[in-house]
Formats: structure tokens, C-alpha cells, sequence
């Protein structure tokens, strides 16, 4: 099964709303408080980490409610591509976060 419109579309708006989060959340996670509770060195790889799975929960959730199901497999290669396809717009607000 393709996404249909909605399905297509709302990974973009999760992920436009994930890298405006980006900013804040790196400047949590490059504290020495948040680096020994959640035990990690990159703050930046853990944020990109965060970030992702925070995508594909909030879709995979929005997904569950529409549609009364979770993904399948191609459904799941499609959200990938999507993912995929916005990776260097993440990466440039981690960057950009300084």
C-alpha cells in the first residue's frame, strides 16, 4: 500500500516540527548533568538518535490512530525514504544549533 495524501504529508510536518525542536534540545544535551544521566560522549549523535526515533514514533503513532494498524513493510521503507530524503536538513540544524 502507497501513502495516501495525509500519510505522505505528515512525515514532513513531523520532521519540519523535529528540526525546529533541535536548537533546544542540543543545548540540554551538551549539559554535564544530561551527558552522565543518559551516558553519552556525542551530544550531537545522541540528538540526531533522539530525533529520528522521536519521527518515526510520532508517525508511526499518528499512523496507529488513522488507520488502526501499524506499518507494514513497504510502508516502513517509505517513511525510511522520506527520513532519508530530509537527513541533510537534520544534520544542517544540528549543525547550525553551534
Amino acid at each position: 500500500m502507497s501513502f495516501n495524501t495525509f500519510a505522505r504529508g505528515l512525515p514532513e510536518q513531523i520532521i519540519d516540527q523535529a528540526i525546529a525542536s533541535i536548537p533546544f534540545f542540543i543545548r540540554q544535551c551538551r549539559s554535564e548533568e544530561a551527558r552522565r544521566a543518559f551516558r553519552y560522549q556525542n551530544p550531537e549523535d545522541f540528538v540526531l538518535g533522539v530525533t529520528i526515533g522521536s519521527i518515526v514514533t510520532s508517525f508511526e503513532t499518528a499512523f496507529k490512530i488513522a488507520y488502526g494498524r501499524h506499518f507494514n513493510q513497504y510502508e516502513i521503507s517509505e517513511i525510511n525514504q522520506v527520513i532519508n530524503g530530509r537527513m541533510p536538513l537534520i544534520r544542517s540544524a544540528l549543525f547550525e544549533a553551534g
